[in-house]
């Protein structure tokens, strides 16, 4: 699964970086305001939780926990229904797709407190 999680990150990091520099140039005056503001803010969050779906695989490479596993899976489902829910409502003009963006920060929100649950497993010396 850590190198899922890895994939993920660069997947995630590249997207982020092409989705918010597509907001900050080639959509302006392609798209209503509202929309490229969608993309701007899915390409922030995808460059936002890319390190944090990175830690993830590191820590699930170097210690097989579960809290490893579900905070990365969480930050990867997080990021399909928030960031995915955003760029299907502004580029394809998807309205049903709003009711999955709760859903995705809520999973976001999750995957932090998740990735925070693991330093409960580590000794003092780790």
């Amino acid at each position: 699964m850590a190198r899922w999680f890895m994939i993920l990150a660069g997947l995630s990091g590249a997207a982020g970086v092409g989705f918010s520099a597509m907001a900050a140039h080639a959509l302006q005056g392609q798209l209503t305001a509202q929309a490229v503001d969608w993309v701007e803010t899915a390409g922030t969050y995808l460059l936002l939780h890319a390190p944090a779906l990175a830690i993830c695989a590191i820590l699930t490479r170097q210690r097989q926990s579960r809290r490893n596993l579900v905070a990365g899976i969480l930050f990867a489902a997080g990021l399909a229904g928030f960031s995915g829910g955003l760029l299907l409502l502004a580029l394809a003009d998807i309205r049903q797709a709003i009711v999955i963006v709760p859903v995705g920060g809520t999973f976001l929100l999750l995957g932090w407190l998740a990735l925070a649950s693991t330093a409960l497993t580590w000794t003092r010396d780790t």
